[in-house]
Formats: structure tokens, sequence, C-alpha cells
């Protein structure tokens, strides 16, 4: 199959870059890698994909301790005798 060089803008960075076409998916979807041959994700470049999962695990991260917290905290344990 012949690659196709095609220019989109990224929606998170908003950066225009070249993407190539190498093929389709079994669903018929087009699949689309960057110069480095890392896989597009719709309309995300795959440097952007890598950084906005990194951050959402971060986010869940830092949710779930502070809903530990919380659940501890309304649970009725305290330091302090009554």
């Amino acid at each position: 199959m012949k690659e196709e060089s095609d220019i989109s803008t990224c929606r998170l960075c908003e950066k225009i870059k070249v993407r190539k076409f190498i093929g389709k998916f079994d669903d018929k979807n087009k699949k689309y890698v960057d110069d480095s041959g890392r896989l597009w994700n719709g309309r995300t470049c795959p440097q952007c994909q890598v950084d906005r999962s990194r951050n959402n695990m971060k986010r869940l991260r830092r949710y779930g301790k502070a809903r530990d917290q919380l659940q501890i905290g309304a649970s009725g344990e305290s330091d302090t005798p009554a």
C-alpha cells in the first residue's frame, strides 16, 4: 500500500504536524503514524497522547488518595479521646 502524507492539526497542542497514512485497521479505520513511526490516536498526535495518559494517571492517583482520606475522616476515627 502506498504511503500518503497528510498535514493535520493536533487537537490538544494545536500544532500543525505531518502524519503518514500506512493502512487500515481491521475495522476499516485509517491508520496514521508520525515521522518516527508512532501511531496517531484520532486527531491527537503521539506525544500529546503520552502526556495525556501520564497526566490522567497522576490525577487518578491524587483523587484516590484524597478519597481514601475523606473516607477515614468520615468514619469517625479521630486521635482525640471523647
